[in-house]
C-alpha cells in the first residue's frame, strides 16, 4: 500500500481512546502534530472539519495516523448494510454509514465501499465536505 495513501501523525486529545474506523476533525495543535477529536454529523463545527479515517486505535494522549485519502482495509462493512461501490457518510459519534444524512444533520461524503464484508472489508477514503 505503499505510495497509495496520504497520512498525517496526529494526537488524540478525546479524553478517551479513538477506534481504528472512526472519523476524526482537528481540534488544535500541539508543535507540528494535530489535535484530533471524533467527528459526528449533529454540527457544523464536528463535521466541517473532517480530517480523515483512524488507521489504529490511538489511546489518549497518544499519536497515531489517519488517513487522508487511500484504501483502508479490515474494517466492519457488513454487506447487509453496504455494497460496494457506495458511498460512504459521515454519522454520529465518528462512525460511517451508508446513509446520506438529511437536514438538519450534516453531510459529509467519506468515500466508496472496496470490499463489503463484516470483518475484512475496506473503504476508499477521500473526504469531500
Amino acid at each position: 500500500e505503499i505510495g497509495q495513501q496520504t497520512v498525517l501523525r496526529v494526537k488524540n486529545s478525546s479524553g478517551a481512546t479513538i477506534n481504528k474506523g472512526k472519523l476524526v476533525y482537528i481540534t488544535g495543535g500541539v508543535g507540528n502534530n494535530p489535535l484530533i477529536n471524533t467527528a459526528s454529523w449533529d454540527s457544523d463545527a464536528n463535521s466541517a472539519n473532517t480530517l480523515g479515517m483512524v488507521m489504529a486505535n490511538i489511546s489518549h494522549n497518544d499519536f497515531g495516523y489517519v488517513i487522508l485519502e487511500g484504501v483502508l482495509a479490515d474494517l466492519n462493512t457488513d454487506p447487509a448494510t453496504f455494497t460496494a461501490g457506495q458511498l460512504v457518510y459521515l454519522s454520529s459519534s465518528g462512525d460511517y454509514t451508508a446513509t446520506a444524512p438529511v437536514a438538519p444533520k450534516h453531510s459529509v461524503r467519506l468515500g466508496e465501499v472496496v470490499r463489503a464484508h463484516a470483518t475484512v472489508g475496506s473503504i476508499f477514503v477521500r473526504i469531500d465536505k
